[in-house]
């Protein structure tokens, strides 16, 4: 009802509040059906990732409560994770009493940018390389992964950490073929790469890794429609959703 709030009055008990039930009138029986046909038809949707599968923020802090030991250190790498948006965000949320080693490795220039504002923050550490011989319990790489040219190389050496989950989000892989593009940026031009999703599966999984759990994200680049702006590629090379996968390190690895 137009001008009704949806929650009104304050009270210390249910029966003070008063009401009826209504979860077996008709109104939220029907709502219950509108919703379940449209989820039913999400689901039922083709593709390498259904569209009810679907998420706007990345699993990184989820994943790091669950990895979280009791005690001791949890170490993060984060490629590409700019000026620490995503561990300033774990940091707030996390709640476990393990200590946290966050590091970040980016360009140099983000690097020193990185020191300049977060000099104080004695869990994060900014680095223009993957640390030598280093271990990590996550490594997490958002909107980042498809800049590099060597990209399998880099893969090898995520998976040389010896890390428990390797964590991508905003990756632009879904039921097109691999291909190479290039990003328009303030009138320069950058190589990204797009790929199938079941042949960027398959090159994890070549490194001891196995898929666990997998999802469209709701990327800041889409069109009218909701989706990564390609519709002017070819079908083959069109993308339909971006993708985040979260892969387990098998135990005969670790």
């Amino acid at each position: 009802m137009s001008g009704v709030p949806i929650w009104d009055g304050v009270f210390d008990k249910f029966a003070e509040a008063g009401g009826a039930s209504v979860f077996d009138g008709d109104v939220w029986l029907g709502k219950m059906r509108q919703r379940g046909a449209a989820v039913l038809a999400k689901a039922a949707e083709p593709g390498a990732i259904a569209p009810i599968a679907e998420t706007s923020c990345s699993w990184l802090p989820a994943v790091a409560a669950l990895t979280a030991p009791r005690d001791g250190t949890l170490r993060i790498l984060d490629f590409g994770g700019g000026v620490a948006e995503a561990a300033l965000s774990l940091f707030g949320m996390f709640s476990g009493n393990c200590e946290l080693e966050y590091t970040i490795v980016e360009s140099e220039g983000v690097c020193r940018l990185g020191r300049e504002l977060l000099g104080h923050e004695r869990r994060v550490s900014f680095r223009p390389d993957l640390p030598p011989q280093a271990r990590f319990d996550i490594v997490h790489c958002a909107s980042a992964l498809h800049y590099v040219e060597n990209w399998t190389d880099l893969m090898a050496r995520f998976a040389a950490t010896q890390a428990e989950y390797l964590l991508f989000a905003d990756l632009p892989a879904a039921d097109n073929v691999t291909f190479v593009t290039a990003q328009n940026f303030h009138g320069a031009r950058i190589p990204v790469h797009f790929w199938n999703l079941a042949t960027f599966v398959a090159a994890v999984e070549a490194l001891g890794y196995r898929l666990t759990l997998k999802a469209r994200y709701r990327t800041a680049l889409t069109d009218g429609a909701g989706r990564p702006p390609t519709q002017h590629f070819s079908p083959p090379h069109r993308l339909d959703y971006f993708a985040q996968l979260l892969f387990r390190q098998m135990p005969a690895v670790r």
